[in-house]
């Protein structure tokens, strides 16, 4: 195992673990083959055949065998002898099946709706935790840088205190200086380790790992505008739109079958089999056996009170979905416009933070060689050393933030799952 060693006037930091690198495509592919979330999203499709199968099982005719003896006394039980038979009874005209079918249809493309949101929503997560992977490890190099740098700082003030150019308390300045900057790295270091931790949890690692991410790439310049946006073609889209959607048509199915139930069914029934007798209970001792053929209709007129609460029932719960559905196109309609402007800005900001790094670097340089050349002074050095490093910070958040609207902003228009 390799070591990193940082090393403060002689005293070691935590070591750092050599990392291995991965895409953020090997992540989701990862995730998508071992992530518990993946299990979840099997159980809601396992629901929905379930629920099919249970309207198909309905159809089906119902067959029951017997074997019973019967008196018209206690006593007399023993002396009878054996019936045996059968009895098949299949609905001919039923409503009620055939809408609890179109239900469990409706159920299944709902739990189907729900596994594929499960899915989406972890391929957002997995990219948002490798975007937030990203920032901490370039937070961390450059926490490292700015402990290098305070750490040549340090050598050239000891090197002018040995030769009497500076005095005891710039000395210690700079000790603490250097100090707080690898305070900084060891924070930064936690912090990292921390999102590796999460992220290996997500995709479904059995141990933590300790793996880096890519360099991410520089961000492209958004071309988005709201006047341009589709609103229907969103909404169709949206993961979370499409499960709503499914919801309601499911609900809207219950009330059918609800409301079937005021429809009187007509069922066959063919009954059958064989009865013996013997001793003194009957007489004479024989058998005999037929098939007998029932038609009945019913009405369950009981029953009338509970259809209706099951009617009000579904009303209620579609009404309250399709509110639901208004309200999450509303907040994607708006959604969509701060996500748009967030990029667009987020971009604007990345290409700032570079341009800052650039001439934070370069004012660097010529203070700290003055400094060397006794034209600039340690407060100098130290302030425009911060303002690198906090450049240095700006430019890794800004990326990370473009990549995670970005991310975001794909799974508001339903992309995520393209190409998986």
């Amino acid at each position: 195992m390799k070591y990193v060693l940082v090393f403060f006037l002689g005293f070691p930091l935590i070591p750092v673990r050599a990392t291995t690198v991965i895409s953020l495509e090997t992540a989701l592919e990862t995730a998508l083959e071992n992530s518990l979330y993946m299990e979840q999203a099997g159980i809601e499709i396992e629901r929905g055949d379930l629920a099919f199968a249970g309207g198909l099982d309905r159809l089906l005719p119902e067959i029951s065998v017997y074997s019973r003896k019967s008196a018209d006394y206690p006593e007399d039980l023993d002396d009878g002898g054996w019936n045996e038979g059968f009895s098949l009874t299949q609905p001919v005209v039923d409503a009620g099946l055939i809408f609890n079918l179109i239900s469990s249809m409706k159920d299944r493309d709902y739990y189907n709706a729900v596994s594929r949101r499960t899915v989406v929503d972890l391929i957002l997560n997995v990219e948002k935790s490798y975007y937030n992977l990203a920032q901490s490890e370039a937070l961390v190099a450059s926490a490292e840088a700015q402990a290098e740098r305070t750490r040549e700082n340090a050598n050239v003030v000891y090197r002018r205190y040995e030769l009497g150019d500076t005095n005891k308390v710039e000395l210690l300045r700079a000790e603490v200086n250097l100090l707080n900057a690898e305070n900084e790295v060891m924070l930064s270091q936690t912090s990292l380790e921390n999102n590796r931790r999460y992220l290996c949890d997500l995709i479904g690692l059995d141990e933590w790992e300790a793996f880096g991410t890519e360099d991410l790439p520089d961000p492209p310049e958004p071309n988005l505008y709201i006047e341009d946006m589709d609103k229907a073609d969103i909404k169709e889209a949206n993961p979370e739109v499409a499960e709503l959607e499914s919801r309601i048509e499911s609900l809207k199915s219950k009330k059918r079958a609800a409301w079937s139930g005021f429809i009187p069914t007509l069922d066959l029934t063919i009954s059958g089999g064989e009865s013996s007798t013997s001793g003194d209970y009957q007489s004479p001792t024989g058998s005999s056996a037929g098939t007998d053929f029932r038609l009945s209709a019913n009405f369950d007129l009981a029953n009338v009170k509970n259809l209706a609460f099951d009617i009000n029932n579904a009303r209620l719960e579609q009404e309250d979905a399709e509110l639901q559905l208004r309200l999450k196109e509303q907040e994607i309609n708006r959604k969509y416009a701060e996500l748009a402007d967030a990029l667009r800005t987020s971009f604007l900001e990345w290409e700032s933070a570079k341009k800052n790094v650039e001439l934070s670097q370069e004012t660097y340089r010529l203070t700290a060689r003055g400094y060397e050349l006794g034209e600039s002074s340690l407060s100098e050095v130290l302030e425009v050393q911060t303002e690198l490093y906090e450049a240095e910070r700006g430019l890794a958040q800004t990326k990370s933030e473009y990549w995670t609207n970005y991310a975001e902003l794909n799974y508001l228009l339903g992309v995520s799952m393209e190409g998986r």
